[in-house]
Formats: C-alpha cells, sequence, structure tokens
C-alpha cells in the first residue's frame, strides 16, 4: 500500500480542512484566550489564502498539460494515419507483448496519480503567483487589522507564515524574500554633516565680508537696517527658526533699535496665544 504524505502546514494542530479548500478550526476563543485565538484564526485565513493561489496556479498547469497533450494527440494520430494509409506500418507496432499485463497497467496508473498528487502537494508559488498572494494578504491586513497595533502583530505572524513556506518547501537558495513594513527613518537633528566644517569655513568668510562692508558704510535705507538685523539674528544670535527670527526683528523695529556690532541685546519676546 502506498502511504499517504502530507507537507506539514502551519495550522496543523488546531485546524482541519473544511469544504473547498478551507479549514475549520478546532478550538475556541474560551480555552486558548483571546490573542492566540485571533493568531490561530489568522493562520488559518493566510493558509487559506495560499492555498487558494497555489489551486489557481496548478489548474493553469492542468490546462495546459490538456492542451499540450491534446495538440500532441492529433499529431500522433496524424501520424499514424500517414503511415497506415500511405507506409503501411502496423498501429501500435512499438507496444510489446510483456507490458500488455492488466494488473502492471493498474498498478502503474495508481502510482503514477500518486507522485503526481505528491507533486502537487509540495508545489510551492511561482514569482507571479507569489506575488499575487502578497497583495491579496495586504489587502486582508488592511481591511481587517486597521489599528496600528494589532496591523503590526498580524504583520509579524505574516512574516513568519513566509518563513515557514520558506523552510518547509524550499531550499536556501530559492527562499522567498520576506515582507517588511517601510518605516520612515527618523531625522535626527544633531548629527553634524560630512561637510560641516566646510560649509562654516565660507560662512565665517561672509561673516567678514559683511562686518567689513558694515565699516566701510553709513546704513541708511530701512532694507539695509532690515537686512542687517537678520544677518545679526541669524549669525551672532543663532535664531534658527523663522518665528523666532520674525518676532525678534519686531520687537528690534518696534523699540527703534539699530543695528549692532560687537554689542549685546537681551530682549524678552511675548507669543500670542491662541487658545
Amino acid at each position: 500500500m502506498l502511504k499517504n504524505i502530507f507537507p506539514p502546514k502551519i495550522v496543523d494542530g488546531y485546524a482541519s480542512p473544511w469544504r473547498d479548500g478551507g479549514y475549520q478550526l478546532k478550538v475556541n476563543e474560551q480555552s486558548v484566550g483571546k490573542d492566540r485565538y485571533e493568531k490561530y484564526k489568522h493562520n488559518v485565513a493566510l493558509q487559506s489564502i495560499w492555498d487558494k493561489c497555489l489551486k489557481k496556479q496548478q489548474d493553469s498547469y492542468s490546462e495546459y498539460e490538456v492542451k499540450q497533450k491534446s495538440l500532441k494527440s492529433v499529431k500522433t494520430y496524424i501520424s499514424n494515419f500517414y503511415k497506415q494509409c500511405f507506409e503501411g506500418d502496423p498501429l501500435f507496432a512499438f507496444v510489446s507483448q510483456s507490458y500488455c499485463c492488466v494488473r502492471y497497467h493498474h498498478w502503474y496508473a495508481v502510482s503514477k496519480d500518486y507522485h503526481l498528487k505528491l507533486y502537487q502537494s509540495r508545489q510551492v508559488l511561482s514569482t507571479k503567483a507569489f506575488d499575487e498572494f502578497q497583495s491579496m494578504v495586504i489587502d486582508d491586513l488592511k481591511n481587517n487589522f486597521n489599528k496600528e497595533r494589532r496591523f503590526e502583530a498580524a504583520f509579524n505572524r505574516y512574516v513568519k507564515f513566509i518563513d515557514f513556506i520558506n523552510k518547509n518547501y524550499l531550499r536556501k537558495p530559492f527562499y522567498y524574500a520576506l515582507p517588511q513594513i517601510n518605516k520612515l527613518n527618523k531625522r535626527n537633528d544633531l548629527i553634524i554633516p560630512a561637510n560641516w566644517i566646510a560649509d562654516n569655513k565660507h560662512i565665517y568668510q561672509i561673516v567678514e565680508l559683511v562686518i567689513e562692508y558694515w565699516g566701510k558704510r553709513r546704513l541708511d535705507s530701512e532694507e539695509e537696517i532690515i537686512a542687517s538685523l537678520l544677518f545679526s539674528g541669524i549669525f551672532f544670535g543663532g535664531i534658527n527658526d523663522k518665528t523666532w527670527l520674525l518676532s525678534w526683528l519686531t520687537q528690534c523695529l518696534n523699540n527703534n533699535l539699530q543695528p549692532f556690532i560687537d554689542h549685546t541685546l537681551q530682549i524678552t519676546i511675548r507669543y500670542r496665544s491662541f487658545k
């Protein structure tokens, strides 16, 4: 007797096949707890989606094989017809007498069917079918796990499912790539860029040129006064926020303060409350 061989599935132990390609849980929420029950339900959903994509792929392969066999049978029929009509060769002359045993053909058919089912049971998804599987899983995650914490937990189960398929069905060079959540990298404002020293040398040269310019002429126009105040606030005051800079400039202009060099200005800025 041929032994039935079933490749492992992630739902083994707590779910059994049910109806057309589905699975039925053998446990309830009261017996295993809420979190574990949700994990089991999600694994069942993932396995069902996988089996659905696999069946679709196998059906497409079967249709292709049927077409190829039909085409081959037509070619064989035409070839045999040509031989019978024009060459006079006997039909099926290639079949020897020793292979005409009924028991042999029955066993051959059973063995061939067994190996075919075994091959189908260990099949994995092609690249195209795997992409379709991933899109179906992502849609399921968005629809059923919309909260951030539940989504992250469900996504981790999805990663473990792919890892299970890799370790039980594939060799390492052919592993599926594990899915990852695209997270935005947080910007660290304290990191000093590589060109910080070179840029500061240029800034220092600009400051020296401006100070030299201020020493050669008087600042009479309002535009020159405002420009010099802004320059002083940025380079000497260290104000790097436009809201703060505007408030500081407004305070300077309202108090009739003049541009300064080698002097310290201390003022208090009050911001309007929007509450």
